[in-house]
């Protein structure tokens, strides 16, 4: 199993490692769960096609064009046993995930290491030279980009996808809810045309937009063909009935990505500003529900020591390629909680400067 973030989730520990929104849920989404009790004697709908009903119409899309999971990461297995591509090129750093799903395939995997001096910053021409050499049929990306919280420039992706015509992507859009509307609304227009709907396939996850990682909840979205071929070596009844419930509730009746949204941009905002003030560390232009930090390496294992004797935990990088145990992800909370940890950084970098 892969190491994630959520390790510390409990009353001893400030946990910032879970980059999930933590805002309360509605009372009504609260009474909808409880009344979906008495319908657990029934089997949940096979491939859930009300909820694939719900996301379609939400998305301007065909229902054939989407297909659900049990949370993202289940879709990003799928689409490795179903595809078996030869060579597959994966973005990092990033996600672990991607990379065991494709070891599980034997898939001969190449890497694409971003220039941490660069801010993360993706050289499109030197990523096709790599596709190119390494004959990879198939590109892995995550925009935005975890842990680096980086955007891509869809420009690039465009010049990619024309400089390599027989590739095909798999995008991780599971944080492209907390970003810039306009980029939203731009990137959608981008991938939902037909012929690069073909080659595409984009992983949403609603685990973190609408807080629900208990009830596992993710969809991607690609052309019919492509869907079609994923459904075929899909396992039946991966959605269970309350997730379903929740999922068409969240989509059709909720303004709870909204609030989400809001209080993303204004707290993102308050964090960097805070991190940027403080010389120990360097911080990295993300986009997302998180921001990635880097500790001085002289001070890291002081500094470590002193987040311990607080009660606060970092997500550490150390499994990330190209990262290490310099670097932390910090998820976004409640603003009291941001502040105090901001305060508490202050004061843990000023005792090691001193």
């Amino acid at each position: 199993m892969n190491f994630h973030g959520g390790y510390w989730g409990n009353e001893a520990y400030i946990d910032y490692s879970v980059n999930i929104p933590p805002i309360a849920y509605e009372e009504t989404f609260k009474r909808l769960l409880i009344s979906e009790i008495d319908h657990l004697f029934n089997y949940p709908e096979i491939n859930g096609a009300s909820l694939c009903k719900s996301l379609a119409k939400q998305n301007q899309l065909a229902e054939g064009q989407i297909i659900l999971g049990n949370g993202a990461t289940e879709l990003i297995y799928l689409y490795a046993r179903t595809f078996k591509y030869e060579n597959v090129m994966i973005i990092e750093p990033t996600f672990t995930e991607y990379r065991r799903a494709f070891d599980l395939t034997e898939t001969t995997i190449h890497t694409f290491e971003l220039d941490k001096e660069n801010q993360f910053h993706l050289e499109a021409k030197t990523l096709v030279k790599a596709i190119k050499a390494t004959q990879s049929d198939c590109l892995i990306l995550c925009n935005p980009n975890n842990p680096t919280g980086q955007l891509y420039d869809l420009c690039d992706l465009e010049w990619v996808l024309n400089e390599c015509p027989k590739l095909n992507i798999l995008i991780d859009e599971s944080f492209i809810e907390f970003v810039d509307k306009e980029y939203q609304l731009a990137s959608a227009n981008f991938m939902n045309v037909s012929h690069r709907m073909d080659r595409i396939i984009r992983l949403r996850s609603m685990t973190k937009i609408y807080a629900i990682p208990g009830l596992r909840l993710g969809y991607a979205i690609g052309g019919q063909e492509a869907i079609s071929k994923m459904m075929a070596f899909k396992e039946p009844w991966t959605i269970n009935q309350m997730a379903l419930a929740a999922g068409i509730h969240l989509v059709e009746e909720s303004s709870y990505d909204q609030v989400i949204y809001e209080w993303c941009q204004a707290e993102r905002l308050y964090m960097k500003e805070a991190l940027l003030k403080m010389k120990a560390i360097e911080v990295y232009e993300g986009q997302a529900n998180f921001l990635l930090i880097k500790v001085e390496k002289a001070l890291n294992p002081l500094f470590r020591k002193q987040l311990k004797a607080h009660k606060i935990y970092l997500r550490t990088c150390v499994d990330f390629k190209g990262l290490n145990e310099n670097y932390y992800r910090i998820a976004l909370k409640q603003h009291e909680e941001n502040a105090f940890l901001i305060n508490k950084l202050k004061e843990i970098l000023y005792d090691e400067i001193k």
